[in-house]
């Protein structure tokens, strides 16, 4: 057994990284430059609109720039929610600074609140080639391997300023644990915070409008895994900008993340010469003169919202537009036809510019492995050094799979590679044995219905600190919760931290074997087609069977995930036929005519169509509305009567 301590000191450029947290170095002073006379305002645009340089950050970058405005609109609040949050490496700050976090929540609160920052191309030129310097060179510090300051650097990339700041960290963990590092502002002063908290102070100063936001993420380096720089500034003759960002909330957590912009929106303030085109991250910008209300318009694809922003003070002002975002979802028949065109529509999405729609097949049947064979149907991320079967402790058969936790200890997991469609008498059986380990060492079974980037436990069980199972034992977990979902599965042996046992012989570690899932069918993927800005699609299977059909939207720049799955059964079906029945009734400047459907289906669209000849051409009237008549054979269908002469017909998917 071996017991991890702690590793005291701090790590040198061109060495391993750093194994313990890591403070940003102090900020610099901020500057001012003196005066030279008459300061220019913003460049000034040609006739008509012109597009507000404000850059492309990344989506990271953005989110950087969003938990620095969430703190300078509201400090109280923002100083609770870091003395509250539970996010590992920044509690592990918290301990290794020895932060006082009621010091912080009354120094932090002390703050008055400031008006937002909106990014800018420029800076983010600058701040961004600082990051690069740091990642590339392995160090931390305001001046750059070429000798230059910020003031340099912010003047090379074409900005005049009036005043700038600047925050740089080297060995952030992440976008929230490299903002609570300089927000928190930790290190070796009273109450484990820097003296003075300059990167606090840069991050809430009022005479800072715009910002720059570089990030690099690095993996196995002497510096990170993310370096991050941000500049502040306010450039000569600044006006206020109207900034904020566009972006569907798909966590619901009532903030900006990543993956969430919307890009490609066009955002205009009435008044303003100038406007704003989102980039993937979604942020914007735009510049005004004066105090006074001005109606912002945000435009895109089936997107459209109006706002009014008020510049008081001449100070910023920050406006988001988060539309309501609903999963696309295929509707059409539940019975789709062999050898036939089935058309499915989703709804649109605001902003999407292509749809793209998955079809799979569903096979039934048992899925059985026991560590035997070829192992075609798992993946492994275990450690190097050990065989992941063994052959002296074992279930049934010849191999069983072995789990350990050789130096140094990371998470071991297998993953069954078949993506299961679950039924609701759906279970999943194995043979568990769990030798040596530790109570920090847990055996733990896991379930994804979002294709893997998220995990939940079905099953764990920790060490005692003892030799563990003499013999296996057969687990049992049902997956009824999981019904009409399409999930993964994997067996993972996890390391909390602490003591634990190294060794990789049989009876340390965790022994899997005979693992049985019943009730749930194997995914198979037949193709993937994507449409357009048309949500429409054609479904035409040459195989008999279960099917799975599920959609998802592209906005510039990025995919959205996945919408709920849609079951489909597919039979050898007669053609449906139309046809109208009887004389059309109008009133009121509508018509309503039956008709009949002969072999109806369940979950058909229909549609009506329109033209001014039997020849055509024919058009979708798109405010028709159907109801059933009587049973499922006989509709009717009304439409506002539109032109003096029509001809009208109608379509079934």
């Amino acid at each position: 057994m071996v017991t991890i301590g702690l590793l005291c000191g701090h790590g040198q450029p061109g060495f391993a990284q750093p194994t313990v947290p890591q403070a940003p170095p102090p900020a610099p002073p901020i500057e001012i430059a003196p005066a030279h006379g008459p300061q220019p305002g913003p460049p000034q645009p040609p006739p008509g609109a012109t597009l507000w340089p404000s850059g492309d950050p990344t989506d990271e970058e953005q989110l950087y720039l969003e938990l620095i405005n969430r703190a300078r609109a509201n400090p109280v609040a923002e100083a609770v929610r870091l003395a509250a949050t539970t996010d590992p490496d920044v509690r592990n700050a918290y301990t290794f600074f020895n932060v006082d976090l009621n010091k912080f929540q009354t120094d932090l609160a002390s703050l008055p609140p400031t008006p937002p920052l909106a990014m800018n191309a420029q800076l983010l030129a600058a701040a961004r080639a600082h990051a690069r310097d740091m990642a590339t060179n392995a160090f931390q510090g305001h001046i750059g391997t070429d000798g230059t300051n910020p003031g340099d650097r912010i003047t090379r990339a074409g900005y005049l300023w009036s005043t700038y700041g600047e925050n740089v960290y080297a060995y952030a963990k992440s976008v929230f644990h490299g903002y609570a590092g300089f927000e928190v502002d930790w290190g070796n002063g009273p109450g484990g915070m820097q003296d003075p908290p300059g990167h606090r102070l840069n991050i809430h100063h009022a005479a800072f409008r715009e910002v720059g936001i570089g990030v690099v993420n690095l993996t196995n380096a002497a510096v990170g895994p993310q370096v991050v720089t941000q500049d502040f500034a306010t450039r000569q003759g600044a006006t206020p900008l109207i900034t904020g960002v566009v972006y569907y909330d798909l966590n619901g957590n009532g903030f900006y993340d990543v993956g969430e912009g919307i890009g490609g929106v066009l955002v205009t303030a009435a008044g303003s010469s100038w406007y704003a085109l989102t980039p993937a991250s979604g942020g914007y910008a735009i510049p005004v003169t004066t105090n006074g209300t001005y109606r912002i318009h945000f435009s895109a694809p089936g997107l459209s919202h109006e706002a009014t922003a008020t510049v008081a003070a001449q100070a910023n002002v920050k406006v988001d537009f988060v539309p309501l975002y609903t999963p696309p979802q295929p509707a059409g028949p539940d019975v789709a036809a062999l050898t036939n065109d089935n058309r499915y529509l989703c709804g649109t999405v605001g902003g999407a510019t292509n749809y793209q729609w998955e079809t799979s097949r569903l096979l039934s049947g048992t899925f059985q492995e026991g560590a035997e064979g070829d192992l075609g149907q798992v993946s492994f991320n275990f450690s190097p050094g050990y065989n992941p079967r063994v052959t002296d402790r074992v279930s049934s058969g010849t191999y069983a799979f072995h789990f350990a936790h050789p130096t140094p200890p990371s998470a071991q997991v297998l993953e069954l590679t078949p993506v299961f469609w679950v039924r609701s008498n759906a279970q999943v059986r194995f043979a568990s044995r769990l030798g040596w380990a530790t109570t920090n060492q847990v055996a733990r079974v896991q379930i994804s219905i979002d294709g893997g980037r998220s995990w939940s436990d079905l099953w764990s069980r920790a060490g005692t600190g003892t030799s563990g199972d003499p013999v296996f034992g057969t687990v049992t977990l049902g997956l009824a919760a999981f019904a009409g979902h399409a999930v993964r599965l994997r067996f993972a042996y996890d390391y909390l931290g602490g003591t634990y046992y190294y060794q990789t012989s049989s009876d340390v570690g965790w022994l899997l074997d005979d693992i049985l899932l019943t009730g749930a069918d194997r995914v198979q993927l037949v193709a993937v087609q994507e449409t357009g800005e048309a949500p429409a699609f054609v479904f035409r299977p040459d195989q008999a069977g279960a099917y799975l059909l599920r959609v998802r939207a592209q906005l510039p720049g990025r995919w959205l995930p996945w919408g709920p799955v849609r079951e489909v059964q597919v039979q050898p079906l007669p053609p449906m036929l139309l046809r109208f029945e009887g004389r059309p009734a109008v009133a009121a400047g509508r018509f309503e005519v039956n008709f009949r459907v002969t072999h109806p289906r369940t979950g058909v669209i229909y549609r009506l169509w329109s033209a001014t000849t039997p020849q055509g051409p024919w058009s979708e009237v798109t405010n028709a509305v159907f109801g059933m008549v009587s049973g499922p054979d006989l509709w009717k269908v009304s439409a506002p009567t539109g032109a003096a002469r029509a001809f009208y017909r109608l379509s079934a998917n």
